[in-house]
């Protein structure tokens, strides 16, 4: 089975976290849904793709909102800032759509 790369990864868990909170969610949601294990499979995914980079891909407010605004508008979602905070709006039915499952290493 093939690794996911650091975008499908941070995608299926954007699509958990839509599924769970109604298709909106605030940066704070996504840090308080990645667990332990999500945040070190990001990290190891993100430093796989960027070897150069010598920071976490969450390290910063502005780089971890750029990260999941860039996933979020693959799959069709949006974002609009509300009262100084990015809201993300994204559709809760696509964690229900049927597709390959893919290894979590």
């Amino acid at each position: 089975m093939q690794e996911s790369t650091f975008d499908q990864y941070l995608g299926h868990e954007l699509k958990r976290l839509a599924f769970v909170s109604g298709g909106t969610f605030k940066i704070t949601d996504v840090k308080e849904h990645l667990m332990n294990y999500d945040r070190h499979y990001l990290n190891k995914a993100y430093a796989k793709e960027n070897p150069n980079v010598t920071w976490n891909w969450d390290s910063f407010a502005d780089r971890m909102n750029r990260h999941v605004y860039r996933v979020v508008k693959d799959l069709g979602g949006a974002r609009q800032k509300i009262r100084n905070r990015w809201v993300y709006s994204l559709d809760s039915s696509l964690l229900i759509s049927r597709q390959k499952p893919f290894a979590y290493a």
